[in-house]
């Protein structure tokens, strides 16, 4: 686990075992602290003109919301300042909408 933090301070690693204790692996993670909150819609979206289906099934509640990672102008982790600009990733999984 030291491995990791020494190639580089911003990682941290962790080993988890999997099926049983019979293998274990290492995983490393780059933790990111500013994370805001984006939007979150109202509860009236759920309550389709009133709170009767609040427990009958299919629900449609509106239960979500989207969270943004904010990082330094270097795209690195950094602590909350205003400053901060959102995180482009390396790479992005694309949406198809051809069905």
């Amino acid at each position: 686990m030291e491995e990791a933090s020494a190639k580089d301070s911003l990682l941290r690693g962790k080993v988890d075992s999997y099926y049983g204790g019979n293998e274990y692996y290492l995983s490393v993670y780059k933790n990111y602290a500013d994370v805001r909150l984006v939007f979150s819609p109202p509860s009236s979206v759920g309550k389709f003109g009133w709170d009767t289906d609040n427990w009958m099934w299919p629900r449609h509640t509106g239960d979500f919301s989207v969270f943004r990672v904010y990082a330094g102008k270097n795209n690195q982790p950094v602590d909350y300042a205003p400053e901060n600009i959102p995180y482009h990733p390396d790479y992005v999984v694309s949406v198809s909408l051809d069905g």
